[in-house]
C-alpha cells in the first residue's frame, strides 16, 4: 500500500520542479560563448522571460558544451538571431553552469509547437 503514496509524492515533486523552470520568448537579443570552470558555456538571452528562478539574476540561459544537443542548439539560436526569427527557450529551473544564468533545457525556433 505504501508504493502508491511514494509514487504520488515523486510525481508531485517532479511537477513542482517543472513549475519553477523559466522560459524566454521573442527574438534572440544576444548570445555568447565562454568558459566556466573549464567548460565551454553558451549563453542566450531573449526579449522576455518568465518564471525564472531567483538565481537567474542576468535573465539569460546557459548550456554546457557537454550537452548532447549543444551544437544543434547553438546553430538554431544563431540562425534565429541572424534571420530575426522568434524563439521559445525553456530552462531547467537551476543555475548549474553559471550561478547567475538558468540552465537551458531546449529552444524551439520559429512557429513550431513545442
Amino acid at each position: 500500500m505504501r508504493k502508491p503514496k511514494y509514487l504520488i509524492l515523486a510525481l508531485s515533486l517532479a511537477a513542482t520542479s517543472l513549475a519553477w523552470a523559466g522560459s524566454g520568448t521573442g527574438l534572440v537579443t544576444g548570445f555568447v560563448t565562454g568558459i566556466s570552470n573549464g567548460t565551454v558555456v553558451f549563453l542566450l538571452s531573449t526579449q522576455a522571460q518568465s518564471n525564472t528562478p531567483s538565481c537567474n539574476t542576468t535573465q539569460r540561459f546557459a548550456m554546457s558544451a557537454n550537452d548532447p544537443r549543444y551544437k544543434e542548439t547553438v546553430a538554431g539560436v544563431m540562425s534565429a538571431q541572424a534571420s530575426g526569427t522568434p524563439v521559445y527557450a525553456v530552462g531547467l529551473g537551476t543555475c548549474t553552469y553559471l550561478t547567475n544564468s538558468e540552465d537551458l533545457s531546449y529552444v524551439c525556433v520559429g512557429g513550431i509547437a513545442c
